[in-house]
């Protein structure tokens, strides 16, 4: 598994670009994880969840809109990971998510848990979730930000001024001590921990401060 940087800007010029930049994220994720999709209507979330999919080892033509549904699940043989597939267009609260289980599926081993308009569910997303922004910049091109739990943990830093960096940095970034990390300008290396050791380790030193 190969670690995402915290911030990663990419620009696509068609639908197949949008799902092989998500089949790259796929690569990083080991389950356990919560992708959050933000864009308009005809942004491009389903298919980067198919991109997801087809990323994990699944079927990508299995995937749909769960608009009406609220969740479809889709396995994936070849990583043996599930992916829970859920869109908070037409809910009216974060009870409508409660009410299908969305904890449950949080804590099941293995799984990945995708979720179109997050943010009127936002309150049940976990720190850790990973932030995607889809923006339409024309007919067939598109922004796609990811940003990691790290990167989201910096940007409230910075709201609340403890983060310093200079113009052309990665991580822009935080006073993470250097036993946990060494930040590059284009990459994040993990030189003494392991990426399950570190992470964590640099988000207790940022929250202590």
């Amino acid at each position: 598994m190969t670690l995402m940087p915290p911030l990663v800007e990419h620009i696509s010029h068609s639908v197949r670009e949008t799902e092989a930049i998500a089949a790259e994220l796929a690569r990083t994720l080991a389950g356990g994880e919560v992708v959050a999709l933000y864009g308009d209507l005809g942004a491009g979330k389903t298919q980067f969840t198919r991109g997801l999919v087809n990323g994990l080892g699944g079927e990508p033509h299995d995937v749909s809109s769960p608009t009406f549904v609220l969740l479809n699940v889709y396995d994936t043989p070849h990583s043996k990971m599930k992916v829970f597939h859920l869109d908070a267009y037409r809910v009216t609260g974060a009870e409508d998510f409660e009410s299908i289980g969305f904890a449950e599926f949080l804590e099941e081993p293995g799984a990945i848990t995708v979720v179109e308009w997050p943010d009127r569910v936002a309150p049940l997303l976990p720190p850790a979730t990973i932030h995607i922004r889809i923006e339409p910049t024309g007919p067939n091109r598109r922004r796609i930000q990811i940003e990691t739990a790290m990167q989201a943990k910096c940007s409230r830093a910075r709201e609340r001024k403890k983060c310093f960096g200079r113009p052309g940095e990665a991580a822009h970034l935080c006073r993470v001590p250097a036993e946990a990390f060494r930040i590059h300008e284009r990459h994040f290396d993990h030189e003494l921990l392991g990426p399950r050791e570190s992470l964590p380790h640099a988000e207790r030193y940022l929250g202590d401060r």
